[in-house]
């Protein structure tokens, strides 16, 4: 597998704040249907929709009001001038807390006027509850002082209408009956509101506050030398997973009751997402060094369950903890940000095998420049803007390509090229590998069938992933698109890498039946990985390619160039053919040549190129002589 040299800057563009989701309508079901709780809206989201419905709400008293000139005329004027503002704040998309404020008012005093000057019993109620969408909504964003002007004005008002004609005590008491069942519905959702925003704070499993839960409690930003730490219980799953979810469940809260009485005083614990659990220790005045105080918490914390029986049933269990542990300031004075990386430091933990780990400044798992980089590989993956190079490979002493390796190469619109290893791995890490190893299948096939219509019969290699690898449904893909074009299996070839042979079971499973139908499959950068030299002969191998890493040193360590002559003849052994890649100059290939290497690539023979100069290298140039 090959790299880009050099490539452009990879610092990611500002996120445009102005990105918005679109739609004329107020889309209700967005956060309604999906159980989304109302207190994590934006105001212009409740906004939209109550301006939405009170547009329809007009309309109906237009209608009803129809039979009196007053009535009608009143209701299609707040109407027409609601919709107005509905039509604005669509193509504003923003607003500022006062003019929301400024909105309600106007809103009270418009309707209230009407009220006055309708002095109809039956409109003038049905004008004074269209205070109520107003009402609710300023119950949710403002303060309940400004509710309580909302509901006093539409007091006055309704009382001002009812008095017309039936008194001054008959309407007091109307009004009050009126504007006393206009206030459930702000404080009835307002306290529906805060109930299920302490929901959405709390872990309903363990009564723990949730991530959500302990940032508002400790606020966005930490003190200096404050510990977080975060606990990852392996075991758990394989409870739940053999005795049930009520089981995982008891067994989550006994640990969680061990961690609290191992916990310092005044120290925090909640329940960041699945298996994890998040420690947050503040500094102690006769504390030492912060280091030493992180190593405390981790000790402490890991002693507290990895030493514990638990009897879940008659079945004796046990927990591996795996923490990670970050301070402040060196994790960042934010608790989002020390949550993040004590996470990953967990994480990593988890991965070496090791009780805990501490983060120490190595690059976070996903940071906002990733983000910023996925968004754009997804658009160039959707709108062509990736493209395949192609690597001749030739065997020693010609000059005569025999195959070629496409690899894979990104432009960043207003960046450059983008180097492979940049954003690969990030396409592995998101599930968007699967979808550009489509991609560069049938752009590969696609272009070697061109090949074919001008004469020019090049063999193809791609690379295949990891990931792939556990798709089944791979090799059914492959000779689909092979067939669909009408190709022979011998032109392609699948590499895979040693690394990603994690399962050999598994990649015999989707590699077999290619091979077995022609399909040639190569492991590529072989030995950077830790393949078993017993799984070696089991998998469907046509040719082995040498890590550019020992080829490129074979002339300087003897070691390198004896691991070179070793593979060579091990794989010659097995019946595979042998690539070097990485051939930088004339003496690597004569060296390559000598150990009896199968197939040269490297930049000393030919640097990656597109179609056009790969067809134009391979096609034999009419004789000049007469």
């Amino acid at each position: 597998m090959d790299s880009l040299d050099g490539g452009g800057p990879t610092s990611a563009r500002a996120l445009d704040p102005g990105v918005r989701s679109g739609g004329w309508f107020p889309s209700a079901r967005s956060w309604l249907a999906l159980g989304a709780p109302i207190e994590l809206l934006s105001p212009l989201a409740v906004l939209r929709v109550l301006f939405g419905a009170g547009v329809v709400g007009f309309a109906l008293v237009g209608r009803v009001g129809s039979t009196g000139d007053g009535p009608a005329v009143a209701a299609s004027a707040i109407g027409f001038t609601t919709f107005v503002v509905w039509i604005v704040l669509l193509v504003k998309r923003t607003i500022a807390p006062n003019a929301c404020r400024l909105l309600s008012v106007y809103w009270t005093a418009a309707v209230a006027t009407l009220i006055v000057v309708d002095r109809s019993g039956q409109s003038s109620v049905i004008l004074g509850f269209l205070l109520v969408p107003s009402t609710v909504f300023v119950s949710l964003f403002f303060r309940l002082r400004v509710v309580l002007y909302q509901l006093t004005v539409a007091f006055l008002a309704l009382w001002a209408a009812f008095a017309t004609g039936n008194g001054a005590t008959t309407g007091l008491v109307m009004a009050a009956l009126a504007v006393g069942a206009m206030a459930t519905a702000p404080f009835t959702v307002l306290l529906g509101a805060r109930a299920s925003r302490h929901s959405g704070l709390v872990d309903p499993e363990t009564g723990l506050r949730n991530a959500l839960g302990l940032a508002e409690q400790l606020g966005p930003t930490v003190e200096a030398d404050t510990c977080v730490a975060v606990v990852a219980l392996s075991g758990v799953g394989e409870c739940r997973e053999a005795l049930g979810y009520t089981a995982g469940a008891e067994l989550l809260r006994r640990a969680i009751e061990d961690l609290g009485r191992a916990l310092p005083t005044g120290a925090r614990i909640g329940r960041v997402e699945g298996d994890e659990l998040v420690v947050i220790a503040a500094p102690s005045p006769g504390a030492g060094s912060p280091g030493a105080s992180a190593e405390d918490l981790a000790l402490r914390l890991g002693d507290a369950v990895s030493h514990r029986r638990y009897l879940i049933g008659d079945i004796e269990l046990s927990l591996r903890p795996h923490i990670g542990v970050s301070l402040a300031p060196e994790g960042g004075g934010r608790l989002p940000d020390l949550l993040r990386r004590s996470a990953h430091a967990a994480r990593r933990a988890t991965s070496l095998g090791i009780p805990w780990s501490t983060w120490s400044g190595e690059r976070d798992a996903m940071t906002a420049e990733d983000l910023a980089l996925l968004a754009d590989l997804r658009r160039a993956l959707r709108q062509g803007g990736l493209r395949l190079a192609y690597q001749p490979q030739f065997p020693p002493g010609t000059r005569t390509p025999t195959s070629v390796e496409a690899l894979l190469r990104w432009d960043r619109s207003g960046f450059g090229p983008v180097p492979p290893d940049r954003f690969i791995g990030l396409a592995e890490r998101t599930g968007l590998m699967s979808e550009i190893t489509r991609w560069v299948l049938d752009e590969a096939l696609d272009a070697q069938a061109r090949w074919r219509a001008v004469g020019v019969d090049l063999p193809v290699s791609i690379n295949v992933s990891g990931k792939d690898l556990a798709d089944p449904a791979l090799t059914r893909r492959v000779l689909d698109a092979l067939a669909d074009r009408a190709l022979p299996t011998s032109c392609l070839t699948v590499e895979i890498t040693e690394s990603a042979v994690t399962d050999a079971d598994q990649a015999i499973a989707v590699l077999g039946p290619l091979r077995a139908r022609g399909v040639h499959v190569s492991i590529d950068d072989f030995g950077t990985g830790f393949t078993s030299l017993s799984a070696l002969p089991a998998l469907p191998l046509d040719e082995l390619k040498i890590d550019q890493k020992f080829v490129r040193s074979c002339i300087a360590s003897p070691a390198d160039d004896a691991i070179v002559a070793t593979v060579c003849d091990l794989a010659h052994r097995l019946g595979l053919i042998v690539v070097a890649e990485g051939v930088a100059d004339a003496q690597i290939a004569e060296r390559m040549a000598a150990h009896g290497i199968d197939l040269l690539q490297g930049f000393e023979l030919a640097r990656p190129m597109d179609e056009a100069c790969l067809v134009e290298l391979v096609t034999p140039r009419p004789s000049t002589r007469p």
